[in-house]
């Protein structure tokens, strides 16, 4: 997922509230998400992965 995903994460981490998350939080790794008939519903993903 990537910056034309934002709004959808920042939607569901209001919902879910896991913790800290901001609108460029999925620049610092990998993030996946799963959908449901279109809907993002679940996430997962790394915090911070350093170059190298």
């Amino acid at each position: 997922m990537g910056a034309d995903s934002v709004p959808e994460m920042l939607d569901l981490v209001a919902r879910v509230r896991p913790g800290p998350f901001r609108p460029r939080t999925h620049e610092l790794g990998t993030c996946l998400g799963i959908r449901d008939n279109g809907t993002l519903v679940a996430m997962a993903g790394e915090r911070l992965r350093p170059p190298g």
